[in-house]
């Protein structure tokens, strides 16, 4: 079973605003992490660093 060792936080952003999204998690093997917006599951980006997904939305990155 996967352990959060951090929640990613709600945050409330002005439209066209940068939203940033981070949370870790302990699991063997390492997890996917998938994203939602209204619900419904955001494509993950190709650039990553480390362990931190990105995604790009609107024209910013999370």
């Amino acid at each position: 079973l996967s352990t959060f060792t951090q929640q990613p936080a709600s945050i409330t952003v002005m439209e066209g605003s940068v939203a940033r999204f981070s949370c870790k998690i302990m699991a063997t093997p390492p997890p996917i992490i998938a994203w939602e917006f209204n619900r419904v599951t955001l494509p993950l980006a190709t650039e990553r660093y480390s362990s931190a997904h990105l995604l790009e939305r609107g024209g910013a990155w999370h």
